[in-house]
């Protein structure tokens, strides 16, 4: 009877552990980033799964003023991005593979689904900062982004 017991539990406990690193795998970023920005940092997100892209930031209630995700691209192209479920205002940043500034939206909200935003130029990396980052910052077109990945 005990022995069933530990074997029932450990079962459990495996079972736990392979769904929760499976749900991980699926639902996390792949690590985070310091982007430098007019000598300020910011800490993005960095995403590189299409099912992660999709979800974007959708999963958050609220960034703050110095975090963004960034979506990592195999090539640059007119990628774009839509406000599912998204529950807050953000800024949107395209940015090409020598890291420079192609296009911005800003305060883009989440009234604007089923929208999608897509840049002017192709590009090769997406950042989303929240609404007023780029204004604050006084980012435009043209201007260079540091990170490397």
């Amino acid at each position: 009877m005990i022995k069933k017991r530990i074997i029932t539990v450990v079962v459990i406990c495996v079972t736990l552990v392979a769904l929760s690193g499976l749900y991980r795998s699926r639902h996390l970023v792949d690590y985070e980033k310091i982007i430098e920005i007019d000598g300020e940092l910011l800490k993005a997100q960095v995403v590189t799964d299409p099912a992660d892209k999709r979800i974007g930031l959708s999963e958050k209630e609220m960034i703050e003023s110095d975090e963004g995700m960034l979506f990592v691209f195999e090539e640059s192209d007119f990628h774009g991005i839509w406000m599912k479920e998204m529950d807050f205002s953000i800024d949107i940043i395209w940015i090409n593979e020598e890291n420079i500034i192609v296009d911005i939206e800003t305060d883009v909200s989440p009234e604007t689904y089923p929208k999608i935003f897509r840049p002017k130029e192709p590009a090769k990396y997406v950042l989303e900062v929240k609404a007023g980052y780029v204004e604050s910052r006084d980012l435009q077109v043209g201007n260079r982004l540091d990170f490397d990945l």
